[in-house]
């Protein structure tokens, strides 16, 4: 079983990107759409191609939010818990836990380029860090040479 980052999934025909991860929220996480809405974050998006088994290149883009969630302490905490038959459980993770299971590929592929996203948007990721700075920043936004939607 591979791991994902706390929601993600498909945009459904003639859905948004917002409609989709208040869905995604409340399907995986049990998050209601209010509680979404209040704090949710877009911070851009990533792109790549999925190569499948056969060797086929599928062109994907997704869209990235971040959710801060209020402290165990505020009366708006949230508990995060599995609303449907995708998600078994839900685990928080130090930095260090996240960064060290990112080594064992064991994170969906497209899962983990979110979560270097992650890392590098806040800091943990940096030129002085890691020699691959530059490489790594670029193949998080790759040019897709089809046609999207806006092109």
């Amino acid at each position: 079983m591979l791991l994902i980052q706390s929601v993600a999934g498909s945009m459904g025909v003639g859905e948004t990107p917002l409609a989709t991860i208040i869905r995604e929220c409340e399907e995986e996480a049990s998050l209601p759409a209010h509680f979404v809405k209040k704090y949710l974050k877009n911070v851009g998006v990533t792109t790549h191609f999925y190569i499948s088994d056969d060797g086929y290149l599928q062109p994907e883009v997704s869209y990235v939010y971040d959710l801060p969630l209020p402290p165990s302490s505020s009366s708006e905490c949230m508990k995060l818990r599995p609303n449907d038959d995708e998600v078994q459980s839900l685990a928080l993770m130090s930095i260090p836990e996240l960064i060290e299971t990112l080594h064992t590929g064991r994170f969906k592929p497209n899962c983990a380029l979110i979560l270097v996203d992650f890392l590098l948007r806040h800091g943990f990721i940096t030129p002085e860090n890691e020699p691959n700075f530059l490489q790594i920043s670029w193949r998080l936004r790759r040019v897709l040479p089809v046609a999207l939607p806006g092109n």
